[in-house]
């Protein structure tokens, strides 16, 4: 079984072959295999403020300003104030970090409350921690209905000023599942989406302490927060709960990215593909080729405008130099996979790729482009005059290209290596792990 593992924005990830005891699930949640207690049993069990002092000193290196603007979202309830008060004798010891570091930070407070309708407060920044701790008296109110914490959420990204030159941080504490009291098909997910896209605009920061949920978890994931859990009955987080099973198969990948593209693109689009056409590949070629098969039946059914490219790319071997073929939409699914069948050779070079093969494919203004790299190793470049990460990632920007990545094992130590995953969550796209990608061990 491929284990992906993936912690925050300054952890690693990596891949292990290994067989391991699947948690056992509920309703599509992963949950501790400690009993679960009932409702009216369960007593929180946090140390909320250990989470705050680890998010405070990632923040305090992070950001090279010395300025940090934090946002908390605070869930109010009964079931919540044992961590709130864990929050308000700890807020001291937190700000210590920042006075250590010589941060210059400023803290805005926004409150949601468990009831049928929405409800929120928030007020704009303050540096004065009196003020800022008034809120935790408020008065706890609950019932059996979830917060609608996506609302409060949306609105301190909207509508709170954080200063330009700062690191920009959000602290949402919660031991319910997000809500939203938006009213139209795939509400809770099409706000989430939302959310991150709006975050990764502006380079907000979503942390998350709370329940292991998917909003949860796809929040802090996709804009380099990093997610705790609330209490002991959270099953501690290694590969995310929203990850479908189906990403230990090559051609479940491409079945994920297929439902992925459906529901977030609607114009017509031209489909690339960035082959990776080295050695390594040749027996990935047959799953990849019913990954096609796969993807092309989803779209299909979907009614949607789309046209196939393609760019091919290989190397000589010892980080020399590139091989670029690209083949312009419109191409079928059948010479799609005739191209993927070629004699694979060399090495590869996926920076070159992107940065000389995209845009040559000069897809109409009135297309979408969207690319799928598939390639089952690491990112590298040549070794003389190789292009940075930086660089290919403002071509597809530039060209306001989707990246959807199947790609190799990838370690956030890199900056190069580590390009696969930032390219994906720059784009708004999904990142891959190809089930089998062999580990470099040079590279650990």
């Amino acid at each position: 079984m491929i284990l992906a593992i993936w912690i925050g924005v300054d952890g690693l990830a990596a891949i292990a072959g290994a067989q391991v005891q699947p948690p056992r699930r509920k309703r599509r949640v992963m949950i501790s295999p400690k009993k679960e207690p009932k409702d009216e049993e369960r007593v929180t069990k946090v140390n909320v403020g250990k989470s705050l002092r680890g998010i405070a000193r990632r923040a305090s290196r992070q950001n090279k300003n010395k300025k940090a603007d934090f946002v908390f979202v605070i869930e109010r309830g009964e079931r919540m104030a044992a961590a709130i008060v864990d929050m308000k004798t700890q807020l001291d010891n937190v700000l210590n970090v920042f006075d250590e570091s010589g941060v210059d930070y400023r803290i805005a407070p926004v409150w949601f409350q468990n009831q049928v309708n929405p409800k929120f407060e928030g007020s704009q920044f303050r540096n004065d921690l009196r003020a800022i701790q008034t809120g935790f008296h408020a008065q706890f109110q609950d019932n059996q209905s979830n917060g609608y914490g996506l609302e409060a959420i949306m609105w301190g990204v909207r509508e709170l000023d954080f200063r330009s030159d700062a690191g920009k941080h959000m602290i949402v504490v919660t031991n319910s599942p997000l809500q939203t009291e938006w009213d139209v098909p795939n509400a809770k997910q099409r706000l989430v989406n939302q959310i991150i896209e709006r975050c990764v605009q502006d380079d907000v920061h979503i942390n998350v302490i709370g329940v292991n949920e998917a909003a949860q978890l796809q929040l802090a994931e996709k804009t380099g927060g990093k997610w705790y859990a609330v209490d002991e009955y959270q099953q501690v987080r290694t590969t995310p709960s929203y990850l479908d099973k189906r990403i230990q198969r090559i051609g479940g990948i491409f079945e994920l990215i297929g439902e992925h593209f459906v529901e977030t693109v609607k114009s017509p689009s031209d489909i690339a593909f960035v082959f990776d056409s080295s050695f390594s590949m040749e027996p990935n070629t047959d799953e990849i080729c019913t990954g096609v098969d796969r993807l092309v039946a989803i779209l299909d059914e979907s009614g949607l405008d789309y046209r196939f490219g393609l760019i091919r790319f290989w190397a000589r071997v010892g980080g020399g130099e590139s091989s670029i073929v690209v083949t312009k939409p419109p191409l079928d699914a059948e010479q799609v996979k005739k191209i993927f069948r070629l004699p694979k050779e060399g090495d590869e070079h996926l920076l070159d790729a992107i940065v000389e093969g995209v845009p040559k494919l000069e897809t109409p203004e009135n297309r979408q482009l969207v690319l799928i790299i598939v390639t089952n190793e690491p990112t590298s470049r040549r070794r003389k005059g190789g292009y940075t990460p930086g660089r290919a990632i403002a071509v597809c920007r530039q060209l306001n290209a989707m990246v959807y990545v199947i790609g190799g094992v990838t370690s956030m130590s890199s900056e190069t290596d580590y390009f696969q995953r930032r390219v994906a969550e720059a784009t708004m796209a999904e990142h891959f792990i190809m089930p089998g990608a062999r580990i470099a061990d040079e590279r650990w």
